[in-house]
């Protein structure tokens, strides 16, 4: 399994996962579809009111898709690779997405707003998005994490270094803490604010694929 999410409110109750398997799954309650059979998933999220579900795909796209139905509504096109981690806006409205350069989209249109430009070396493999859609946290290459500013792509401060691995992000609901999850099989706690390593969790026995905070952190 590469990628999970769970909606916190509302009737769905169970996750949807994204697998190597070309299924995703959403596990609601009984009025719920299976999403049918397309191409490779690498990251799967909600909307904020459960009824939509958003894939990032191995043929380089982005599919909407209803909950309820099972039913594909819109493919967003424009990335050039698989497209390893995709979120939604806390309001619904935008996507960003990312692989080897990051994406920012409008759900209503399909349109794409904004790239923010990367190179081989900075290619994502995971990232958050703060509840106010201002800044972007980025593993960068299975390696450290960037922070980064929506509005300009500037890039605000790095956190650790190469030799943290790091694989998956999150953001804590009031964007004040991030949490990482590492090929060393370690979750580390940073400080969004200055960067600080808080605290290191150990006792995983393989890497870590998905990490996320309680919405009180």
């Amino acid at each position: 399994m590469h990628n999970f999410t769970v909606h916190q409110h509302g009737k769905v109750q169970s996750p949807i996962y994204g697998t190597n398997h070309q299924t995703i799954v959403p596990k609601t309650l009984e009025e719920a579809a299976r999403l049918r059979k397309y191409s490779i998933v690498h990251s799967v999220a909600f909307s904020p009111d459960g009824k939509f579900v958003i894939s990032g795909n191995g043929d380089a796209t982005i599919k909407l898709w209803d909950v309820k139905t099972g039913k594909k509504l819109r493919t967003f096109i424009g990335h050039s690779d698989p497209v390893i981690s995709t979120v939604l806006s806390s309001d619904g409205n935008f996507i960003l997405s990312a692989n080897n350069s990051i994406k920012l989209w409008e759900v209503a249109t399909g349109r794409e707003l904004r790239t923010f430009a990367a190179n081989g070396y900075d290619t994502s493999s995971s990232l958050a998005l703060s509840q106010d859609g201002k800044i972007a946290l980025l593993s960068n290459n299975n390696s450290f994490i960037k922070l980064r500013e929506m509005t300009t792509g500037r890039e605000l401060r790095i956190f650790g270094s190469s030799a943290d691995f790091t694989n998956v992000v999150a953001l804590s609901s009031d964007g004040r803490l991030a949490l990482s999850g590492s090929w060393h099989n370690t979750m580390n706690l940073w400080e969004v604010a200055t960067g600080r390593k808080l605290r290191t969790f150990n006792g995983h026995s393989g890497y870590i694929n998905s990490v996320t905070l309680s919405p009180d952190n």
